[in-house]
């Protein structure tokens, strides 16, 4: 009896040293302790027509060249913070990684920068003329996996990350340059963009937080698969807010839409000034397009918890709003008249759907919210669909023109809605009739 205690406790003792070994190789894996800090530069030079690459260490440290067509960052395992500066006369792109590896052998050779010559058409009215432009690319050779998990190479092979912080100039050097950011597993965070704009922003991983904070851009991507995606301060004409997997959170706030030209409607037309003959010579060329509001788009599989909730929308200024979840709750705060003017349609057939006005800004309002009281901004009907409630917000208010926006907000398997309509700021808008 006593040898089978003995075999048994030694067997337990062997277990847990096993689970400790294993959680110090995991934790190990997660967080390498051998750092290696470099730095990479691109300048933006107006008056280069071709890239011109400067090497160091045997790679490339630092490259000048034309404006950025595409700017372009990758790694499977790590993170990412953007941050731009806010000295006026800035025209280069630093990029300060932290190469982080179980395996002193790969510090060095984890990230590389390079760039491609990109040929860009620019037609205005019937002229296409052609720029010279660069592709970035910023590439960093990481996995949390170890390498004999990985099915290649020794067992340290793997276990590495890199910590990327992005500093990008404000001036408008970027204003055409469709910038995208994509770790597999990892967090990507934006700072102070307010004082850059792009043609095209993508910032996408699998799992991690995406923090967008300042974004400006034409079209403004989010996308994890399920992770979280926050959206806050930022201004596009197109936004895609997007969770593809169960589990995936989403939350915008302080977002604005801006109208923007319609691309099937632009023409060219020509002019003359005034006292000049009307030849060819003289003759001034420009593009018209109808304008179009911007769009939101919010597109979740959701939370089986309801995400508590899984969409969270504060404040959306302009534009149209259309939000669906498979499951999980949606909640959407607007401002009358000042954030829009949309007529809204709510739709859970198996959920329950709240619309109000907040009436704590109003005197005796209580802090609840009202869906009985009349007010001139809003008003709700039950929509013809079974578990659907639409209506209007500052419809036919004077000094606030009908854009004719829309905000639609679907769950389309199980969740709740709730729209919260926050009274405007003018007094004469904010009492019962």
């Amino acid at each position: 009896m006593k040898w089978v205690l003995l075999v048994a406790g030694f067997g337990v003792f062997l277990l847990f040293g096993v689970g400790a070994l294993m959680l110090y190789n995991a934790e190990q894996c997660r967080f390498p302790s051998n750092e290696v800090v470099e730095e990479f530069r691109y300048k933006i030079d107006l008056r280069k027509e071709a890239i011109r690459k400067r090497f160091q260490a045997g790679k490339v440290a630092q490259i000048v060249g034309p404006r950025i067509h595409t700017l372009f960052l990758d790694q499977e395992y790590g993170t990412y913070t953007v941050v731009a500066d806010p000295s006026p006369g800035l025209s280069e792109i630093v990029f300060r990684v932290s190469n982080r590896s179980k395996d002193k052998y790969y510090l060095s050779r984890m990230t590389t920068l390079d760039a491609e010559d990109y040929k860009h058409n620019v037609t205005v009215g019937n002229v296409t003329k052609t720029e010279n432009r660069a592709n970035v690319f910023l590439r960093s050779d990481t996995t949390n996996l170890r390498g004999g998990e990985a099915g290649g190479g020794a067992a340290d092979a793997g276990c590495r990350g890199a910590d990327v912080t992005v500093t990008i100039p404000s001036a408008c050097l970027l204003d055409e340059t469709e910038f995208s950011v994509h770790v597999t597993k990892g967090h990507i965070t934006t700072k102070q963009l307010t004082l850059a704009s792009f043609e095209k922003i993508t910032l996408e991983n699998e799992m991690g937080e995406i923090n967008g904070g300042g974004l400006q851009g034409q079209r403004v991507d989010l996308k994890t698969q399920t992770g979280t995606v926050k959206a806050e301060s930022s201004a596009a004409h197109t936004m895609l807010l997007g969770a593809a997997m169960d589990g995936g959170v989403i939350e915008g706030r302080n977002i604005t839409l801006f109208d923007g030209d319609d691309p099937d409607t632009c023409k060219p037309e020509v002019t003359y000034p005034a006292g000049f003959p009307k030849t060819p010579e003289y003759a001034q060329t420009k593009v018209t397009c109808t304008k179009v509001p911007g769009k939101l788009t919010v597109d979740a599989r959701g939370a089986e918890n309801g995400g508590n909730p899984a969409i969270t929308l504060d404040r959306v200024r302009g534009g149209n709003v259309v939000s669906k979840v498979k499951v999980g709750h949606t909640k959407v705060t607007v401002m009358a008249c000042y954030d829009t003017t949309a007529n809204y349609t709510l739709q859970a057939p198996f959920g329950k759907i709240s619309a109000g006005v907040d009436a704590s800004a109003l005197e005796g309002g209580g802090g609840r919210i009202s869906n009985s009281q009349i007010f001139p901004f809003f008003n709700q009907t039950r929509g013809p669909a079974k578990g659907q409630v639409a209506g209007s917000i500052c419809q036919g208010v004077s000094g606030f023109s009908d854009k004719r926006h829309s905000l639609v907000a679907e769950s389309i398997t199980t969740g709740n809605i709730e729209l919260v309509v926050l009274p405007p700021v003018d007094p004469e808008l904010m009492g019962s009739s």
